[in-house]
């Protein structure tokens, strides 16, 4: 089980806004017409009952992390 650590500035009021998600998988999703490539985690961010795609090649995160637990 994994799960990801995330926080951005919020451009309106220039505040800090973070959360923790439970991680499902890894997706890379590549765009057919241009071959661009998207890398993913599949997380359930605790506001929706389906997996959301979080881009980790979103480059305005101020901390990305994460917390592995192996039994």
């Amino acid at each position: 089980m994994a799960v990801v650590h995330c926080g951005i500035i919020n451009e309106d009021d220039n505040i800090r806004s973070g959360h923790s998600m439970a991680v499902q998988g890894y997706a890379t999703i590549q765009s057919k017409s241009s071959a661009n490539q998207l890398h993913t985690l599949m997380v359930f961010d605790g506001w929706n009952e389906y997996v959301r795609y979080l881009n980790l090649d979103f480059g305005n995160w101020t901390d990305l992390r994460g917390t592995t637990f192996n039994g």
